[in-house]
This record gives C-alpha cells, sequence and structure tokens, in this order.
C-alpha cells in the first residue's frame, strides 16, 4: 500500500491530514516522532477524532496511522521508512519554529540522498505548516542542506506549497473522558488548498488543488491567524482563557472583527472569494461554544508567527496609507503580554527580555526594516501600548 511517512504527528496531523487521507483510502501513514517520545507512547492504532460545532459532536474514528516511531530512539526504522519505495510523500507539521537548519533538514536529505543512490524516485515533501510560501522554504532548506547535491534536489524533489486551516485546541481532560485517552477534539470546518505537483502519486484528498496556493495562504495567515494571535496576546492580558471568552467580551470581539477587516484591506483580490463572508465565517467560527481553544496555547512562539501574521499586513498598509492601528494593536498587546508573563514559550524569549517598546521593534530578524525606519508605525503602537 502507497505510504505517507509524516513528520510530526500530533494533534493537528490527527484532525487535518489524517483525516482527509482516511477520506482518500488507498494509503496508510507512518508518523516520525523528531524529539518527544510522547506520540509514540501513546500510539494505539485507532483514535477518536471529536468535530465540534455550534450544532453539537460529531465522532469519527481515523485508523490510517499505522505506527509511530521515535527518531531518537530508532534511527534505523526511522530511515527504512523514508526510503521505502511505498512512501511517496513525506509531509511535515513541525510548527514555523522547526524550518531552519537542524535535525529535520538533516534527515529529510539523508534518506532523499538514500533514495537517489539506490535509484528510489525521491518522495515529495508535503510541508502542512502555518508558513507563507511553506513548499518554497523547505525546497531552498534542502537545496542548503545537501551542499554540492542542491541543484538535484532543485531539479528532481518536489516541494508543493499548501495552506492548512482546522483549528484544534490541545487535548484536555474532557476531551479524553469524551473520546479516550488518545482522542483528539476539532472544529466541523476544515481547509486544505494545495499546489498540485506530486510527480509520484498522491491521495485523492478531497481538497482544492491549485497552480499557486499563495493567495489562499496570504488569506488565511492575515485574516484568521493574525486575528488569533490579536485576540490571544489581549486575551491573556485580559485574563481571558479561550477564544470564545474573548468573543463573549464585546469591545474585545469588536476589535477582533476590525482587525479583519484591516488584515481584507491588505489584500488582493481573489477571483471566486468573498473576504467578507470569509470574516464572517471566522467570526462564528472563533465564537463556537463547544470548543475551548486556549488563548495561552495561541500565544506561544509569538516571535516565529507575529512577522507573518501582523507585520507582513502592516507592511502593506504602511504602503498603501492605510490605517496601521490594527496591526499596532496587535503588536501592542504582544508587548504588554511579554512584559506580565514571568515564563513566555518562545524559541527567542531570553532575547525578548527586556519587552519595552524599543527593544523589541529593534530586535534583529523580528521587524521588517520599513517598520523599523517608519515614525508612524512606532507612534502607533505606543498609541495603542496605552490601551493597556
Amino acid at each position: 500500500m502507497s505510504r505517507i511517512v509524516h513528520l510530526g504527528p500530533g494533534a493537528f496531523f490527527k484532525a487535518h491530514l489524517a483525516a482527509y487521507t482516511q477520506e482518500a483510502g488507498g494509503w496508510e501513514i507512518t508518523g516520525l516522532a523528531l524529539r518527544s517520545p510522547k506520540a509514540r507512547d501513546e500510539f494505539q492504532g485507532t483514535y477518536t477524532l471529536l468535530e465540534r460545532s455550534e450544532a453539537g459532536t460529531e465522532r469519527r474514528e481515523i485508523d490510517v496511522l499505522r505506527e509511530v516511531i521515535h527518531v531518537p530512539s530508532a534511527p534505523a526504522a526511522a530511515m527504512a521508512a523514508l526510503t521505502d519505495r511505498e512512501t511517496k510523500v513525506v509531509s511535515l507539521t513541525v510548527t514555523e519554529k522547526a524550518y531552519a537548519p537542524g535535525a529535520m533538514t538533516h534527515l529529510l536529505w539523508e534518506a532523499l540522498a538514500a533514495r537517489r543512490d539506490a535509484a528510489v524516485p525521491p518522495f515529495t515533501c508535503l510541508s502542512c505548516d502555518n508558513l507563507p510560501s511553506n513548499g518554497r522554504v523547505l525546497r531552498q532548506l534542502l537545496i542548503d542542506e545537501a551542499g554540492e547535491a542542491g541543484d538535484w534536489v532543485a531539479k528532481a524533489v518536489s516541494f508543493p506549497s499548501t495552506m492548512v486551516d482546522r483549528i484544534t485546541p490541545s487535548r484536555t481532560e474532557a476531551t479524553v473522558a469524551e473520546g479516550g485517552p488518545n482522542a483528539e477534539e476539532c472544529e466541523a470546518f476544515r481547509q486544505w488548498v494545495i499546489e498540485d505537483d506530486f510527480p509520484d502519486g498522491r491521495p485523492d484528498w478531497p481538497a482544492q488543488f491549485v497552480t499557486d496556493v499563495t493567495p489562499y495562504e496570504e488569506m488565511k495567515i492575515r485574516m484568521l491567524n493574525g486575528a488569533h494571535s490579536m485576540l490571544a496576546y489581549a486575551g491573556q492580558v485580559a485574563g481571558l482563557e479561550t477564544v470564545r471568552d474573548v468573543m463573549n467580551d464585546e469591545a474585545l470581539a469588536s476589535r477582533v472583527a476590525v482587525h479583519m477587516g484591516a488584515a481584507v484591506a491588505t489584500l488582493d483580490p481573489l477571483p471566486g472569494t468573498d473576504f467578507n463572508a470569509y470574516a464572517r465565517d471566522l467570526l462564528a467560527r472563533f465564537r463556537n461554544p463547544h470548543l475551548a481553544h486556549q488563548t495561552a496555547q495561541i500565544a506561544m512562539d509569538g516571535s516565529q508567527k507575529m512577522p507573518q501574521r501582523i507585520f507582513a499586513p502592516a507592511v502593506t498598509a504602511l504602503e498603501r496609507g492605510q490605517d496601521l492601528a490594527p496591526f499596532a494593536y496587535a503588536t501592542a498587546a504582544w508587548i504588554t503580554y511579554l512584559q506580565r508573563t514571568p515564563e513566555v514559550a518562545d524559541p527567542r524569549a531570553a532575547e525578548l527580555r527586556p519587552a519595552t517598546l524599543e527593544h523589541i521593534l529593534d530586535l534583529p530578524d523580528l521587524l521588517p526594516s520599513v517598520l523599523q525606519s517608519s515614525a508612524s508605525w512606532r507612534a502607533a503602537v505606543t498609541r495603542e501600548l496605552e490601551q493597556f
């Protein structure tokens, strides 16, 4: 049977790619845990997926994940899965901070090199993370990792970009009580837009296949993810634990709607897509009373998320002469969160101290230079900080 090997077999993978693959049929998945053995230790074969909507919860049993290998404990088994001729797609949900030279890129290149040497066609590398141009970012990382063989990677290996969307909270005691020890919960809504470039085949996923995913990525990252980050930091500062709690706060819910409107203004038209209807749908999804999506979960790794979710649209707004206030407010909420949170979950946590406006805005490799040098941007953030 054809196989997908997936790096990072956590909750989002189980709610999204695995669910799509189960529906497609004819394929199985092997999971690779790159760091913690938790996913391997929890693996029990079939798991329950609780899909929650405003109307209630639907249970689905997912059995497409056949095994989970902890790479540090069983490197040979992991390499065997990656180099098997039946492995035609290697997918990833490793979060934004993993897209850097390291264990992930080394493992992928080692497997690709072994397949090349054995005259086995390369697998397709499929990123499913919230990263703009995720396929192209991964492609460049693998070209760099391959060194002198970079030209071969560029010519022989496919890296389709994707846009993924399904709100998936962390597992709670309530999740386990309802669905069992290996259950996951998510919203009923889901979306997957994929660049259709799979030379060695793919499942017949019920997804949307396009030639260029970029405009869909920008829509989702700026509208959904951007609003998520803003409300998460504002919610954390206000002591609100979940997204639905924030949406029940009239003032903050209004700011979420304003933020989405500002994000829409930075987007170019996308044929067949009504941005305002998409915004209304997002607001309804955020209000879902049956989904307890923790603001603390969304607030993690802000230094990796803010550049594409908030700063990129802020640059567009600045260039177009549009209102900077919504993006400045999101930035001020983040800075305030950093100031008031003793232990921040962020790979750059130490660098983010002291969390003063000047320090944050001047950190290298964080804000675009156009924002760092903009007096109007600094003034806008300063004004919004006064709201806290």
